[in-house]
């Protein structure tokens, strides 16, 4: 028997889909300003700090373009950005530590635990965004709406 999903799973699916596209992008262009913020402060900042004061520029970069291109948030009020804020500031300890403990493992590949503390914090990011700090009713009724189909 071969799974076919409800025309309201086929949306929702849908939907998620092209919010992970858009979110990959907007995560990428955030991930390079990361990474170039990263590659220049290191002259002048030890591995660590170089690597915070990165991620708050490219936590800045990621909620400007996440709140208008993935989650198509119009207006936002204070309880978002402090949703957002809460969630910025945990993975801002999974990315710095992230980061240190492949620099410990791996000292001579930089680019390698960059990268690596990117994709975890991607990860926790989207996932904190799209449950905790953009939700909507609507959002949140996709999954009432898949159980109401079966």
């Amino acid at each position: 028997m071969i799974y076919k999903p409800t025309p309201i799973g086929e949306r929702f699916l849908t939907a998620l889909a092209k919010q992970i596209a858009c979110f990959l992008g907007c995560a990428t262009i955030a991930t390079l300003t990361d990474g170039i913020a990263y590659y220049l402060l290191l002259t002048i900042l030890p591995y660590s700090a170089a690597k915070g004061c990165s991620f708050i520029l490219c936590a800045t970069v990621a909620f400007q373009l996440n709140k208008r291109f993935t989650f198509a948030q119009k207006t936002i009020d204070k309880s978002t950005i402090g949703r957002f804020s809460l969630l910025y500031s945990t993975t801002f300890f999974v990315n710095v530590g992230v980061n240190k403990l492949a620099l410990m493992m791996m000292p001579r590949f930089i680019l390698v635990c960059f990268a690596s503390a990117a994709a975890m914090t991607m990860l926790c990011n989207f996932l904190g965004q799209k449950f905790f700090v953009f939700r909507t009713p609507h959002a949140i009724d996709h999954h009432s709406l898949l159980q109401r189909s079966r």
